[in-house]
């Protein structure tokens, strides 16, 4: 069997070109978001979200980053 390639996703084009999004969770609010890399695209395609910070909307704390497959 042929071993897997690695994918690097790092920027929001990287997001869209692997079908991903990102997953926010902000925990002051208990609250979960998701950031469907279309509505970036294409004046923020290399943009990285690694070291971006995002706030939750109603309290402006940093929310938490998940990597996820699109569903």
């Amino acid at each position: 069997m042929k071993a897997k390639k690695p994918i690097t996703v790092s920027t929001i084009l990287d997001l869209g070109q692997n079908d991903m999004t990102l997953g926010l969770y902000c925990a002051a609010c208990d609250r979960w978001a998701e950031s469907v890399p279309e509505e970036w695209l294409p004046a923020r395609a290399n943009v990285s979200f690694l070291h971006r910070t995002f706030r939750g909307r109603d309290c402006g704390a940093s929310a938490d980053k998940q990597v996820r497959p699109r569903t």
